[in-house]
């Protein structure tokens, strides 16, 4: 009898607790649901109505931690986290998203030290230390922003080019009005030897907020003693916003070069860049320019130029896929009806492949298509221009401050103009060293 009466008490016991755990989990799994159905304004209802029955359960409060950082009220999500990770110390997604609200939280140390622990963790799975060091290398980003910082690059190239100039493979020319001439562009060039130097400088002014200034000169000689020497000046401000993971970016250019013995040119840009993510792998973005350009011989050739330009990339595992596309209008100050602009349309596909640490693979193909405005001064005739271009490239990454860039490049440019067309292949060597 007392068995029998033992037995029955045990089944009432377990099944009122069966039926408890059933009272509470259906609140947390509703609350859950709707999280993942991103239906954030009823479950912060949800939450509400439950808070005082389930705040500082380990579900709850982590539950609530999700709804609070997909709302930006990081600091509600940091403590309702920490209390999480602070009842199940080695819950390592609890971890993760903690890490997360301290991030967002401007508190970089406290979610480096969350996601350092979970990589020292042998117990944490693949797929969560592969999200810890995705958190780690934003930190290491924001970290880097905040910081003043000064880097200089220095670069030697060497540069083998079938066909550097323009033109085709005959012997003459017929312009008309002229007559026929020998082909001025016949004389290939065969090298190009190229040293760049350049210095960038940041500026912290709020932890969201950056001055930037950037300075180089880039010198060019050909075989047969041309020269071209540029150099370059960036003044800008970025702007960093975490809220909808978002970089703008405004800066003004100044850019004096001389492009031949005897031909100078000024520029002055103003650019806006945007950037940002729509998911963990893919990413957007987007420029708009404005340049004006003056040549400085009798102050002739004046051009305005406008360009736009979008892309994305995706990124799978050790692969990257990016593609661009760009729309350039530029119009000079010469009356209308002559050959005093052009619009052109640019289309590009680049491949990166990081073998590892140390060697990356590259691949590049594109199609630009440029129509010229108004009748060619000599020709008579509207230009209108195709050029393709392919190309690859292997870099060796000896350390942090140098890297060898084995390039090789076909260009294929065909013109109704036949003067202006030709195809070449270029082999280039470059060293590059940080500092």
């Amino acid at each position: 009898m007392n068995t029998t009466l033992s037995s029955i008490f045990y089944c009432f016991c377990s099944s009122l607790l069966i039926f408890s755990h059933s009272i509470i989990a259906a609140p947390l799994d509703r609350l859950q649901s709707l999280i993942r159905d991103k239906q954030f304004a009823d479950a912060e209802l949800e939450a509400e109505r439950w808070y005082d029955d389930f705040a500082g359960t380990p579900k709850f409060d982590f539950l609530l931690g999700q709804l609070y950082i997909s709302q930006q009220k990081n600091q509600r999500a940091v403590f309702a986290l920490e209390r999480a990770v602070t009842e199940i110390p080695e819950w390592g997604v609890a971890k993760l998203y903690l890490a997360h609200a301290y991030f967002q939280s401007e508190n970089l140390q406290l979610a480096r030290e969350q996601v350092s622990s979970l990589l020292k963790d042998k117990q944490t799975v693949a797929a969560l230390k592969d999200q810890a060091s995705k958190m780690l290398e934003l930190i290491n980003k924001k970290e880097l922003a905040r910081k003043e910082i000064t880097r200089q690059t220095f670069s030697i190239a060497f540069t083998n080019d079938s066909n550097a100039t323009s033109g085709s493979e005959d012997n003459e020319v017929s312009i008309p009005r002229i007559g026929v001439i020998p082909n001025p562009a016949k004389d290939e060039r065969d090298a190009f030897f190229n040293t760049t130097y350049r210095i960038l400088y940041q500026k912290p002014i709020t932890n969201l907020k950056s001055f930037q200034f950037s300075s180089g000169h880039s010198f060019v000689r050909y075989d047969d003693l041309n020269t071209l020497n540029r150099y370059q000046a960036d003044i800008g401000v970025a702007y960093l916003d975490t809220m909808f993971d978002m970089n703008f970016s405004f800066g003004i250019t100044y850019r004096p070069m001389q492009l031949q013995k005897s031909w100078y040119r000024n520029d002055w840009e103003g650019a806006i860049s945007l950037n940002g993510s729509f998911t963990e792998n893919l990413s957007w973005n987007a420029q708009v320019s404005y340049t004006d350009a003056n040549n400085v011989q009798n102050d002739q050739l004046d051009m305005d130029i406008i360009r736009g330009a979008i892309g994305l990339s995706l990124k799978l595992g050790d692969h990257r896929f990016m593609i661009n596309y760009s729309q350039t209008e530029e119009e000079t100050d010469l009356e209308e009806g002559k050959h005093n602009g052009r619009e052109t349309m640019q289309v590009g596909l680049f491949y990166f492949w990081l073998l590892n640490n140390q060697w990356l693979l590259t691949g590049n193909t594109s199609f630009q298509e440029a129509d010229y405005n108004g009748k060619h001064n000599l020709f008579g005739i509207v230009r209108d221009e195709e050029l393709r271009t392919t190309g690859v490239g292997l870099t060796y990454t000896a350390n942090a401050a140098n890297q060898l860039i084995l390039q090789a490049k076909h260009t294929d440019k065909s013109s109704n103009i036949k003067m202006f067309s030709y195809k070449k292949i270029e082999f280039g060597l470059t060293w590059r060293h940080h500092f």
